[in-house]
């Protein structure tokens, strides 16, 4: 089932041409320590999946994540470091 509050245009690009979406936790879903925002690596040809899947492994399921249309707030180190 495709994430219906997540919109493609809510992307960037990475390096090799594939979208990144900026997402994190929606408020009262985690702690607010949690709410880093990690880096969401999708395929544009396929679509926003039901289950996105973070760099750094967090998931985040339909209704959790909310999408950033800007680079803010604390990001996830891990979604950083890992590569593309």
């Amino acid at each position: 089932m495709p994430n219906q509050s997540i919109s493609a245009k809510q992307s960037t690009l990475d390096e090799n041409g594939s979208a990144v979406l900026l997402v994190r936790f929606r408020p009262g879903t985690v702690g607010e320590r949690d709410r880093v925002v990690h880096l969401v690596p999708v395929r544009p040809a396929d679509g926003i999946p039901g289950v996105l899947v973070a760099r750094c492994g967090v998931r985040f399921r339909p209704g959790q994540a909310e999408p950033l249309d800007h680079i803010g707030g604390m990001p996830c180190e891990r979604c950083l470091a890992a590569p593309p």
